[in-house]
């Protein structure tokens, strides 16, 4: 469950959950007691989608970690009502702080985008409801047991998924999870082994986070623009790379998509490592980009991991 401040989220799940009989979960009660760090707030999500059956209601806006949720879901639904609406609703309900009234003013034109592509690279179901009216009529074809995602009036569903190229390996390594998850951390030793890491401009580390600005090279494509990286780390069991939302990735955000992941768990010998990457890519430059890592991202991919293995086990 999505949606700017004051959309009606919580009143929205709480319906939605008493005529499908599923358990809702408020996620602001979650999150913001507790003062989760990002990684926690990873792990702890991770825990909430364990279940089966469950509604997430809840934007936690600049400080979530919504693709993990996404990841995890068959269906998003997304309150997208007019941003004057969302004001008189949040000012009836009580005093809110300043960087609320922030997100809420800016959240169609800052936030909403955001959710729109993190939603596209999980690939899951969105409904989008713009009116009280569309709420009622999503609502009202909820039964116990069953959702009806068919679009109610003035709902829009959507596949936000670009054209995804996909590609995981997994291999065997000789050390420990924590040695090959700091040799990812280092995007300069990485670039060893990794031939679509091109020229690294500099590198941040701040505790489990990387950043790293560096002239991204996809096999087959040749150099393409200098993109903003941000790696985070989960001490002793996996990496997520994902692009930030920062000036130097405005144009390769606006037309693709991309994550990629790390992840180590124990094997006979070592570890297992499975490394995860995708890229979305919108028209037309799906037509080109494509089929071409189609046909050479899996050998690149494949070549990196081996390179990183023979790099750990001298």
């Amino acid at each position: 469950m999505l949606g700017c401040g004051g959309s009606g989220k919580s009143a929205f799940a709480r319906r939605l959950g008493a005529r499908t009989g599923l358990p809702v979960v408020e996620l602001d009660s979650v999150f913001w007691p507790a003062g989760l760090s990002r990684a926690d707030w990873v792990a702890r999500q991770r825990e909430l989608v364990a279940g089966p059956r469950w509604i997430l209601d809840g934007d936690l806006g600049p400080y979530d970690a919504l693709e993990v949720r996404a990841a995890a879901a068959d269906t998003a639904v997304l309150l997208n009502l007019s941003p004057p609406r969302c004001a008189w609703r949040a000012l009836r309900r009580g005093r809110e702080r300043w960087d609320f009234w922030s997100w809420l003013l800016t959240c169609r034109s800052r936030h909403l985008p955001k959710v729109r592509r993190a939603l596209a690279v999980s690939g899951v179901d969105v409904v989008e409801l713009r009116s009280p009216r569309a709420v009622r009529a999503f609502l009202g074809r909820a039964h116990v047991g069953r959702l009806d995602r068919r679009p109610p009036v003035r709902a829009i569903v959507r596949n936000y998924s670009f054209a995804m190229v996909e590609v995981t390996v997994e291999e065997t390594v000789s050390c420990t999870a924590d040695a090959f998850l700091e040799l990812v951390m280092d995007p300069r030793r990485y670039a060893e082994v990794d031939r679509k890491l091109g020229r690294i401009d500099w590198v941040q580390r701040d505790g489990d986070v990387t950043e790293f600005r560096f002239r991204s090279a996809l096999p087959g494509l040749g150099p393409g623009p200098k993109i903003v990286s941000r790696m985070t780390l989960t001490p002793g069991e996996r990496v997520d790379v994902r692009l930030p939302d920062r000036p130097e990735n405005r144009l390769a955000r606006r037309f693709s998509t991309f994550e990629a992941s790390f992840a180590c768990v124990p094997a006979d010998g070592g570890i297992r490592v499975t490394r995860r990457i995708a890229f979305g890519f919108a028209a037309p430059l799906r037509w080109l980009a494509e089929p071409v890592l189609r046909r050479k991202l899996r050998a690149d991919v494949e070549a990196e991991v081996r390179g990183a293995k023979r790099l750990l086990e001298r």
